[in-house]
Parts: C-alpha cells; sequence; structure tokens
C-alpha cells in the first residue's frame, strides 16, 4: 500500500459563518491551502502506482470550482455552514466521488489559511491488496 500526498493547490474564496447562538461572522475570505492524500495499490509493472497529472488535474478542477466564489451560495454547501470543518468534509466527499476507484481512494483532505490551524477530514480506507 502506498500513500500519495498530492498539494499544494490554493482557492481564494470567501463565507460567512452561522455560530451555535445563532449569531454569525461578518461576510469574510481566505485563500486556502489544500494538500490530497490518496492510497494506492503497489505500483504496476511499469513502476506507476496512479497518474499523477490526472490526479493533480481532477482536484484542480474542483478547486477551480471554489476559487473567488462566495461558498454559502455554492450547492455543495447548501444547507451546511461552510466552516474550515465543513469545507474539508465536503471537498473529501467530492474528490473520493472523482478518483476513488477498486485501486486507489482519497483516505484524507487538509484544509489551512492563514498559518493559524490546519483541518485534516479523513476516513478508514479499505483497499482489497490481491496480493
Amino acid at each position: 500500500m502506498i500513500e500519495i500526498i498530492i498539494g499544494e493547490f490554493c482557492f481564494s474564496a470567501s463565507h460567512k459563518l452561522t455560530f451555535e447562538n445563532g449569531s454569525g461572522s461578518n461576510i469574510h475570505g481566505h485563500e486556502w491551502h489544500l494538500t490530497v492524500f490518496v492510497r494506492s495499490l503497489d505500483p504496476d509493472e511499469t513502476g506507476i502506482s496512479i497518474n499523477y497529472q490526472l490526479l493533480r488535474d481532477m482536484i484542480q478542477e474542483q478547486v477551480d470550482r471554489l476559487n473567488r466564489k462566495f461558498l454559502n451560495d455554492l450547492p455543495i454547501f447548501a444547507g451546511k455552514n461552510p466552516t474550515d470543518e465543513m469545507i474539508s468534509k465536503v471537498l473529501f466527499q467530492v474528490l473520493s466521488e472523482k478518483i476513488n476507484s477498486q485501486d486507489h481512494q482519497v483516505c484524507a483532505v487538509e484544509i489551512w489559511h492563514s498559518g493559524r490551524r490546519h483541518i485534516k477530514y479523513s476516513r478508514e480506507v479499505c483497499i482489497d491488496d490481491p496480493k
């Protein structure tokens, strides 16, 4: 089993948060940074476990959908509070739908901005290794 770490991707976006007591933040923006962790089976006979350029392109396509957007208005955040935690979870779900196959799966997504904290969303990944 191989863990592939693909990063760093960046997107600038704005959001408005709602807090537990019903109050909210002002609309504000960040430049988020993203790293994606993918687990893959052992390399094939060519020594390659995954096409890195194809993987980068799939991730960049999703990042481009967030760049320079107001996250609260995007369908993928409908009914969700676009906190850092929720952004990492939604990106994990969207990227898993695009990337996961029998041979490789997204195992974690990490985002951060302003260097203050990193949020890493992950799930247990099971890939059946025939070896």
